[in-house]
């Protein structure tokens, strides 16, 4: 999961472009849902009634893009796993 901390336009079409992929929407501050019957940790998202389940932990946080940024790799952030992220602080993004 990615944190929405320095996460802009410039970072989700670096995502994007590294799949040979065009930016159609970003968004942040998605909230998630643990469910209490799930052995592992999951996120339970919706948008546009379509339901989304991935793990919940977040890996990358505090980006920093430029224009150009062909991957996250291009980007600078916050080394793994370390974050100051609430469950409310998560980032959707949609390519095609």
């Amino acid at each position: 999961m990615i944190c929405h901390n320095g996460f802009d336009r410039n970072a989700a079409q670096a995502a994007c472009r590294s799949k040979n992929k065009k930016l159609q929407m970003f968004s942040t501050n998605y909230e998630w849902e643990a469910s209490s019957t799930d052995l592992h940790d999951k996120c339970y998202f919706e948008y546009n009634s379509d339901p989304f389940v991935v793990p919940c932990e977040f890996i990358l946080d505090s980006f920093s893009c430029t224009s150009d940024a062909t991957s996250l790799n291009d980007c600078t952030y916050t080394p793994l796993f370390q974050h100051q992220c609430t469950n409310d602080m998560h980032v959707g993004i949609a390519c095609a």
